[in-house]
């Protein structure tokens, strides 16, 4: 979905309909909030912490608790404010915490998040990427590897998060990733082209169109039918993650962040997010595939 096709679903921002769809005891406030970085500037913010960080992709038990409250809190405060540099936060929350690179020495993995939650939710700005000497020199991404390199550390990473079929399909497949290219693009756009400019969407819900709810229960099995080691958006959010916070060991905190969850899925089914944000909230990172043609 492009960006103004997703800034056309759902228009609850105009003057006229906002005291109407949103009455004065909601706590939403304006699109307008000040804000720390323009959406250039922060999908630069955000490209660079997965470049420098490499977000696990399993959370040590030890630590389920203190990011199970972590993100609640958050959730929490950018539904609350609607504000802008709120939910910037909250999608920088995990490429900040659950960061691969090594902690102070002799400090454990589970006590380094563990203290970087502690750190991230008592500071009231963005992060700035901060390179680990492990992590110095940015790695390449799959597009620029050596194939044999590539495949070995996709299978590593499939086995890791116990998805046995995943690590098999990457064996057996025969695809390689496109180079970027002005040739790649060009066949790219070919084959998806834009949309055409008579393109008929759904009407904008109006002020009188019934709001979307969703159930706990109805939130808690659909992060649970997701299968082993399904991937990330552009946050570092997987869903064996929120599995992760939602799990026993996370203790009373993890019947908040389902609350905290449930509460977020039905802010954004009812466009309460401010419109800056949709591009992230909606959009995917994709990348060409080489496949051979069949004969």
């Amino acid at each position: 979905m492009s960006k103004s096709q997703a800034d056309s679903l759902l228009g609850w921002f105009c003057n006229t309909c906002d005291p109407i769809i949103n009455p004065p005891h909601s706590t939403r406030t304006s699109t307008s909030n000040t804000h720390l970085l323009d959406s250039p500037s922060f999908d630069a913010l955000i490209q660079s912490l997965r470049s420098c960080n490499h977000p696990i992709h399993r959370i040590p038990k030890g630590a389920h608790p203190s990011f199970a409250s972590g993100l609640s809190k958050l959730i929490s405060k950018a539904i609350f404010s609607n504000a802008l540099l709120d939910w910037q936060r909250l999608l920088c929350f995990l490429l900040s915490v659950l960061s691969s690179g090594p902690g102070p020495k002799g400090i454990s993995l589970t006590n380094s998040i563990k203290s970087r939650i502690n750190t991230y939710l008592e500071s009231g700005s963005l992060p700035k990427p901060e390179v680990s000497p492990r992590h110095a020199t940015p790695q390449p991404n799959n597009a620029h590897r050596d194939p044999a390199t590539n495949m070995k550390s996709l299978v590593n990473q499939k086995l890791s998060d116990f998805n046995i079929k995943g690590a098999l399909q990457i064996l057996s497949d025969d695809s390689s990733f496109v180079n970027p290219s002005k040739e790649s693009l060009d066949t790219l756009q070919q084959k998806h082209p834009q949309a055409p400019s008579d393109l008929m969407l759904p009407p904008s819900p109006s002020a009188t169109t019934p709001p979307i709810y969703f159930s706990q229960n109805q939130i808690q099995a659909a992060i649970s039918s997701f299968p082993h080691g399904s991937g990330a958006g552009p946050e570092g959010l997987r869903p064996n993650i929120l599995k992760d916070g939602m799990s026993i060991s996370a203790g009373d905190a993890s019947t908040s962040l389902l609350t905290s969850l449930t509460e977020l899925v039905n802010h954004l089914t009812n466009g309460h997010q401010p419109t800056a944000l949709r591009p992230f909230l909606y959009g995917a990172q994709l990348h060409g595939l080489h496949k051979k043609m069949e004969t």
